[in-house]
């Protein structure tokens, strides 16, 4: 997800738990057409992680040597959810023991970062957006969160877009 500077003044990059964060969601809420227009700019969906990079990093949770092995742990960690289809796909192709547990250990820690309920740093930008959007309840805003919840399917603003996209269609006419 990409969210721009532009939109830091409204509501994206206020600190966690603010009251600042608080005001400038529901301030963004209470004018639908800014609000769908700023997300809209400053929100894109989640791509797809790099399957060179994944394939790389999955390949070397079997390196020999243990840094390249935790080194590539932490490169996966770092390339999140939208690596998980792929990890699904190497614990079903039978690896090693290693690159299996290792495996299984990161997306232990994707399921974690989707399930909490206070989203982790990285996510609350896109939350705080589609949260927004939800509020003005319009047809703009649902073609957006349609538009984010396109994004990765592992991806917590995917997930969030498109239960508020679902929440939403039954009232937008």
């Amino acid at each position: 997800m990409a969210v721009t500077r532009k939109a830091s003044a409204n509501v994206c990059d206020v600190p966690v738990g603010s009251v600042k964060a608080y005001r400038a969601g529901w301030d963004l809420a209470a004018r639908p057409g800014q609000a769908v227009a700023v997300v809209r700019a400053n929100v894109s969906p989640v791509a797809a992680a790099d399957a060179e990079a994944v394939g790389r990093a999955a390949a070397a949770l079997d390196a020999t040597a243990f840094a390249d092995r935790d080194a590539a742990e932490k490169e996966l960690l770092k390339l999140g959810p939208a690596a998980a289809p792929a990890l699904r796909k190497l614990v079903a192709a039978t690896p090693s023991v290693e690159q299996r547990d290792r495996a299984e250990k990161v997306l232990a820690a994707y399921a974690d970062r989707l399930t909490r309920v206070t989203p982790s740093a990285a996510d609350v930008p896109g939350v705080r957006a589609v949260t927004a959007l939800e509020r003005t309840a319009t047809p703009g805003a649902l073609a957006v969160l349609d538009a984010l919840a396109g994004g990765a399917s592992d991806a917590r603003l995917t997930r969030e877009a498109k239960a508020a996209a679902d929440r939403l269609r039954p009232t937008v006419r």
